[in-house]
C-alpha cells in the first residue's frame, strides 16, 4: 500500500465481496493492515538511508515528534465522527484524498523527471546502483545498532504506544464529565510530550550541525517551525480517526511534499501505522468484534503480499534508484482508494436516505453509540 495502510481499499473491497458482516469489516481492515505493518517494520528496521548509510531510513525523531498529536488528534476525531452525518463524512474525505492525488501525483512526474534526467546525464547508472547496494549488506545486528543511536526517540515511541493501549480500555461515558476532566488531562500530557520533544530535536540538531555541519541532517523537522509538523500530525490523526481512513493517506504526501525521501517517507509513515493499528486491532478484539478465522487468513494473504511487494523494491526501486516508482505507487493507491470509496460511500448514503436515517449532526450517536454502526463510523485508519 506505498506506506498508505491500505485501510482505506480494504475496507470497501472487503464490504462488497468478502461476505463478512459489515459490523467485522472493520476489524478485520486492521487485522490485514497490522501484518502489513508489522512486516514492513521488520524489513525497515535494519535498512540505511539512501542519502546517508551511518543513519537509519526510519526518521525516528520524526515519529516520536508526531506521535503524541498523531493520538491526540484520532482521540477527538473519534467523538466527531460519532456526532457527523455519513454525507459530511464523504464530502471530507473526497476534498482531502483529491487534494493529497493532486499533490502526490505532480511531485511523482518531477521526481521521474529528475531520475530520467541524471539518467541521460550519466550521473546514476544501474551499475553504480547495484554496486551502492552490494556495499552496504544486511546485519542481522543491524536494526539493533541503528535503532541503538536513537535511544530516547524509541523510549519515547515505545511509552507513548503503551500509555495509549492502557488509556484505551476506559469505561467512562463520553457524555460525561469524568470523561471531559479524562480527555483534558490526556491533551495536557501528550502536549507536554511534544514540547518537551520538540525540545530535545532542536538541541539534538543544533549540536549535530556544530559537529558534523549542516549538510549531513537527512530532514530538518524544525525548518519551519517547532510545532508546525505536531500541528499536521493532529490534523493527521483527527481526519484519519473522523473520516475511517489510514494516517499514511493524508501523512504521506505531506512528507514527500516537504521534501522527505520517498524510502523514509514509506519507512516512517509505516512504524506510525504500526504504533496506531494494533491499538486499535486490540481494542475490536476486546469488544468481541473479530472475525479470527478470516482475519487469519487475510492476514496471511497480506502477508505473502506485502514480501512480493518488498522483494520487487529491493531487486529494481532501490537497486536502480528509481524511487520516483515508490511515488507513483502512493498516486494509484490514492486514485484507487478515492474511486473505491466514493462508490461504497454513495451507496451508504443512499441506502441511510431510503430508511429515513438521520442525515444532519446529532449528539444521539455519542452518547447513545449503535453497536451496529456502518464502516466508516468504525475504522479509525
Amino acid at each position: 500500500a506505498a506506506g498508505l495502510g491500505g485501510g482505506v481499499m480494504f475496507v470497501p473491497l472487503l464490504l462488497s465481496f468478502s461476505g463478512v458482516a459489515t459490523s467485522m469489516v472493520v476489524s478485520l481492515s486492521q487485522g490485514i493492515i497490522l501484518t502489513g505493518a508489522i512486516t514492513n517494520v521488520f524489513v525497515f528496521l535494519p535498512e540505511r538511508h539512501p542519502e546517508a548509510r551511518d543513519l537509519p531510513v526510519i526518521d525516528y525523531d520524526g515519529v516520536a515528534l508526531m506521535l503524541p498529536m498523531l493520538s491526540l488528534g484520532a482521540s477527538f476525531g473519534v467523538l466527531a465522527n460519532q456526532v457527523s452525518p455519513l454525507w459530511v463524512l464523504i464530502v471530507l474525505l473526497t476534498m482531502c484524498m483529491s487534494m493529497a492525488l493532486w499533490r502526490t501525483g505532480l511531485k511523482a512526474v518531477k521526481l521521474y523527471q529528475a531520475e530520467r534526467a541524471a539518467m541521460d546525464a550519466g550521473a546514476s547508472s544501474p551499475p553504480s546502483a547495484a554496486k551502492d547496494s552490494a556495499a552496504s549488506p544486511r546485519s542481522p545486528f543491524a536494526a539493533l545498532e541503528l535503532a541503538g543511536q536513537h535511544t530516547w526517540q524509541v523510549l519515547v515511541i515505545l511509552g507513548i504506544w503503551a500509555v495509549m493501549m492502557l488509556v484505551s480500555f476506559h469505561d467512562l461515558d463520553p457524555c460525561s464529565w469524568t470523561f471531559v476532566w479524562y480527555l483534558a488531562g490526556l491533551t495536557a500530557a501528550l502536549f507536554a510530550c511534544t514540547v518537551a520533544v520538540t525540545q530535545r530535536i532542536d538541541s539534538d540538531s543544533a549540536a549535530k550541525a556544530l559537529q558534523d555541519g549542516p549538510g549531513k541532517q537527512t530532514f530538518n523537522w524544525m525548518a519551519k517551525s517547532r510545532f508546525h509538523f505536531p500541528a499536521v500530525a493532529w490534523v493527521t490523526g483527527f481526519l484519519s480517526a473522523m473520516l475511517g481512513i489510514g494516517g499514511g493517506l493524508i501523512l504521506s504526501p505531506v512528507l514527500v511534499e516537504v521534501g522527505m525521501h520517498s524510502q523514509a517517507v514509506q519507512a516512517t509513515v509505516v512504524v506510525v501505522l504500526l504504533c496506531k493499528t494494533s491499538i486499535a486491532a486490540i481494542q475490536y478484539a476486546a469488544l468481541g468484534k473479530v472475525d479470527w478465522d478470516y482475519t487469519l487468513w487475510y492476514a496471511g494473504v497480506a502477508f505473502v503480499a506485502t514480501v512480493l511487494g518488498q522483494i520487487a523494491c529491493e531487486l529494481y526501486v532501490r537497486r536502480q534508484k528509481r524511487y520516483s516508482l515508490i511515488t507513483f505507487a502512493i498516486t494509484g493507491v490514492l486514485l484507487a482508494s478515492l474511486v473505491a470509496l466514493l462508490v461504497a460511500g454513495t451507496q451508504e448514503v443512499a441506502e441511510d436516505f431510503r430508511l429515513g436515517r438521520n442525515m444532519w449532526f446529532s449528539m444521539g450517536g455519542l452518547c447513545h453509540a449503535s453497536a451496529d454502526r456502518t464502516f466508516l463510523e468504525l475504522s479509525v485508519g
